[in-house]
């Protein structure tokens, strides 16, 4: 089991990089009122969409044969989700080097009602499309695993947890510290802000790098 969660973890916290779902967070707990309400709205929108995608994963990753002469499969996983990490990474430096006048999502939540951020949490899910990406080789992994169902359940309870960090943490944080939390998160906040697109497509291109020499082994 240990084995299998190590080799999840990297592709976790490269789903974890997701600046547009941490600010959506921080404009939850930094504006309007009942704030921390809000946040864990978005926690709960960003986490149902994530179990659905779990649901579908295990459906689909059940039946997927997984024996040895069938190691192509996990190639074409592998290599399908390093081409989409290519491309989204030069669409996420391409859409920088360009001012958009379309009014951002954060934009839009300026002065939303609390059960928009319900619905806030599950759009920047779905458009997180790094995320997902990443999201699917590691539940690859983890269905075609012989370690049996409970160590596939903590595994999926591991890539669970660390894929809504972005969500989470902030929403820990405020509820346990309250106030105190936000200098830190609004530094943070500008921090991502400012770097998004760098940070984003950095994680794209290592991954998809990562993600192309695994399939080439693969079929090797």
């Amino acid at each position: 089991m240990a084995t299998l969660i190590l080799s999840i973890v990297p592709l976790a916290l490269g789903a974890a990089v997701s600046p547009v779902l941490f600010g959506i967070e921080i404009l939850a707990l930094t504006s309007g009122s009942r704030v921390r309400t809000r946040a864990w709205f978005v926690v709960l929108g960003a986490a149902c969409i994530l179990a659905a995608f779990c649901v579908i994963g295990l459906l689909a990753g059940h039946a997927l044969p997984h024996h040895q002469p069938h190691r192509k499969i996990d190639a074409a996983v592998d290599l399908v989700a390093a081409g989409l990490l290519g491309l989204l990474a030069v669409r996420t430096l391409a859409a920088s080097k360009r001012s958009s006048p379309k009014p951002t999502i954060l934009d839009r939540l300026q002065g939303a009602s609390t059960a928009t951020f319900l619905g806030a949490g599950a759009i920047g899910m779905i458009t997180n499309l790094s995320t997902l990406v990443l999201f699917i080789p590691a539940f690859r992994m983890i269905t075609k695993s012989p370690t049996g169902t409970s160590a596939e359940i903590v595994a999926f309870a591991v890539l669970f947890t660390i894929t809504l960090l972005p969500v989470i943490g902030p929403a820990l944080v405020v509820t346990i510290l309250g106030d105190r939390a936000d200098g830190v998160l609004a530094r943070m906040n500008h921090f991502m802000t400012g770097h998004s697109a760098q940070i984003t497509a950095a994680i794209e291109v290592v991954f998809a790098v990562l993600l192309l020499a695994r399939g080439i082994s693969s079929l090797l």
